[in-house]
């Protein structure tokens, strides 16, 4: 709904301060439009005029349409702004889990689960095969003969299960 005020001197719903300053500048009437996602008001669009403007030099169409693409823009931007806080939480995160997988001397390693292949490791060799031969291969190919069934079952229940919240233990040997 588009708000008018003809008298911007009397009206309550601007503040004092407001209203001296734009009279100060011949400002006497003004059409608020409100900026709007969803049900929720998101800013206003304020014209302020000198004169009182002419009902048909104004076309609400046009008006609502350039509120809601301003809110639209709004809308993008914020959102914008909550995935820029994302990435930078995300980056810092990688950041600690590097360093503390980097300082461990365990061997730790990230495993793309759809191909099985190892997308990460801290260390250059292990069991005698350099980052790129893990990196090349999938991690089956590195598994015991015996075990590969095991595995194999192992992590297609651990994709299913991770959803829930349940992490899966399980031994197994590795060729060298």
């Amino acid at each position: 709904e588009i708000v008018t005020s003809e008298g911007l001197r009397q009206d309550a719903r601007v503040e004092p301060a407001v209203q001296k300053a734009l009279a100060a500048q011949g400002f006497r009437f003004v059409m608020s439009i409100p900026l709007l996602f969803q049900e929720h008001v998101v800013g206003v669009v304020n014209l302020i005029y000198t004169e009182a403007p002419d009902d048909s030099s104004i076309d609400p169409t046009a008006l609502t349409f350039m509120a809601q693409s301003i809110s639209a823009i709004m809308v993008g931007l914020y959102d914008l702004r909550e995935l820029q806080k994302i990435e930078e939480a995300l980056r810092r995160s990688e950041g600690q889990f590097r360093r503390l997988a980097e300082s461990s001397p365990d061997y730790v390693f990230v495993l793309d689960l759809k191909n099985f292949q190892t997308v990460y490791a801290n260390r250059d060799t292990f069991l005698g095969y350099d980052r790129e031969e893990w990196r090349d291969r999938s991690v089956f190919d590195h598994v015991h003969p015996d075990d590969n069934e095991l595995v194999l079952t192992f992590f297609r229940e651990f994709v299913d299960t991770l959803m829930a919240g349940n992490v899966p233990t399980i031994e197994y040997r590795l060729e060298t």
